[in-house]
């Protein structure tokens, strides 16, 4: 190597060291302004994850009827500090973790923090939000874990804070969780009248949708197959909807969940 080439290979190394420095003082230096504007752009682009037709920040305006698209606009490139009020408010309109859009704790679609000592206590969460479809969304696992989503409209998805084992993995309380997970399911359908769908998820995509890392948009449409009624089925241990010509279409963790159920209700009787 000549001495002009070691002086210019000198030079560049210097000129990169100094920019990385720059760049981690960057990083190092960001404000909490700084990081909600990021945490809104994120919001946004998982909110798109899989989706034909995207979400637009024009789209989020009308939805929040601002005035502008620039009024919401000036937040995403980070103009212009928002105000709490207006955070709580894009919280509450997409469905989104009020405390991670603002501090960064937990995660971004983990919106639901009510403690639900039974399944069927989310009767009267559901009957407030009133929402459009109820999914019954259960893991493809060895334990069947399930959970309960809302989609109150096309950008508002809310994941309850409470699952149940839908399978043989139970103990005794298990098992009474799965007659009063049965309970709740036909008061929704029979006496409620909600829509309802069943929903079978990969162990994974399940555990991201109920700790809120993903949104529940994504879960849905990474589901197994189609939506299914095995939810309804499941309730119908007496036969009386015809429910048993379809359990030779499910797995085992739904016959052996069928089984503990109707064997508890003759012996203990309905809830």
């Amino acid at each position: 190597m000549s001495f002009f080439e070691t002086i210019g290979l000198g030079l560049l190394t210097n000129f990169l060291s100094d920019l990385l420095k720059k760049k981690l003082k960057f990083k190092m230096n960001r404000t909490d302004v700084d990081k909600i504007a990021d945490r809104l752009n994120l919001v946004l682009s998982l909110m798109n994850e899989g989706r034909d037709e995207k979400f637009t920040v024009a789209q989020f305006s009308k939805i929040l009827e601002l005035k502008k698209v620039g009024d919401l606009e000036k937040y995403f490139i980070n103009i212009e500090e928002p105000e709490l009020e207006f955070l709580e408010i894009f919280s509450q309109t997409f469905a989104i973790n009020y405390e991670w859009l603002t501090e960064g704790k937990g995660h971004p679609f983990k919106c639901d923090q009510q403690i639900y000592i039974s399944i069927y206590d989310c009767l009267e969460r559901i009957d407030q939000i009133k929402p459009f479809i109820i999914y019954f969304v259960r893991s493809q696992s060895l334990r069947g874990e399930t959970c309960i989503l809302l989609e109150v409209r096309e950008h508002n998805f809310i994941v309850l804070n409470s699952y149940i084992h839908f399978s043989e993995q139970v103990g005794f309380g298990g098992s009474c969780e799965l007659v009063a997970f049965r309970k709740l399911v036909m008061e929704l359908i029979l006496v409620r009248k909600y829509i309802t769908k069943g929903v079978i998820v990969s162990d994974q995509n399940f555990k991201k949708l109920y700790k809120g890392e993903i949104h529940p948009k994504v879960a849905l449409m990474a589901r197994k197959g189609r939506f299914e009624h095995w939810h309804d089925d499941f309730t119908d241990i007496y036969n009386q909807r015809y429910g048993y010509r379809h359990h030779g279409e499910y797995d085992k963790n739904f016959k052996d969940a069928f089984n503990i159920v109707k064997n508890n209700i003759e012996q203990n009787g309905e809830l």
